[in-house]
Formats: structure tokens, sequence, C-alpha cells
């Protein structure tokens, strides 16, 4: 269940998610939520962050995931670090991947235009239609 790739980040997060319910430990996935200071869920708290940064750092691999790590080696802030990585696997590499995977597909099939791609799309559909009759 490691993080390798950007375009991981939906099925990881999902895998993550019930991992961390399962471990009673959700609240860390949950970027708004704070303990009350000085309370025993503080100190429940601590632990379920020092849990998830270990959890982590064991399953992140992708290179933009690490230097996220590195910034929080000291405090181990675990719901920090998932906002962090939410952010730019739900956001920014979300849509690089996307701009990948259209510039791959692209090449692929020789199209630059967008409107070539529903012309091909059309023609194929016609001559599939012909065919049929």
């Amino acid at each position: 269940m490691s993080l390798d790739d950007v375009m991981q980040w939906p099925e990881w997060d999902r895998q993550l998610s019930a991992l961390a319910h399962t471990h009673g430990v959700e609240k860390i996935l949950n970027h708004l939520y704070s303990p009350v200071p000085g309370s025993d869920e503080e100190e429940v708290f601590e632990e379920m962050q020092g849990h998830m940064y270990t959890v982590f750092v064991r399953l992140v691999k992708e290179t933009k995931g690490l230097p996220i790590f590195k910034e929080h080696k000291d405090d181990r802030d675990a719901q920090t670090i998932y906002k962090k990585l939410s952010d730019y696997y739900a956001g920014e590499a979300s849509q690089m991947a996307i701009a990948n995977l259209d510039e791959m597909e692209s090449s692929h099939y020789g199209w630059r235009d967008p409107r070539a791609q529903v012309s091909a799309f059309a023609t194929k559909h016609a001559e599939v239609e012909a065919q049929g009759r």
C-alpha cells in the first residue's frame, strides 16, 4: 500500500482512511480537529500523531512527499503532514497528472487539437454504424 506515484493518490487515500478508521486514529486525517488543551484526549491525540507519522514515513515513497516529512521530523505532526499531502496530491499533482495523461494520449493518437479527437471519434462511430447496417 505504498504511495509511489501521484496517480496512486485516490486509491491510497481511500485505503489510508479505512486503515485509520480501523485503528481509531481517523482524527489525524481531519485537519479541523483539535483536542481540548490539557485534556486526556490531547495526550491520546499526540500518541495518534506519532503512530500516523510512522505510517506515513513507511508508506509514502513518492518524491514530493519526502520533503514534507523532513519539515516535520522533529514535531511528527502527522495531521499537518496529511493536510499537506492531501492538498498537493488532490490539487497541484492531480492537475499535472491529468495534463500528462492528456499529452500522452494526444501523442499516442497523434491528436493535438481536442476538435480532432471529436472528429476522429465521430468518423470512427459513423464507420462502425455503417458496417452494422
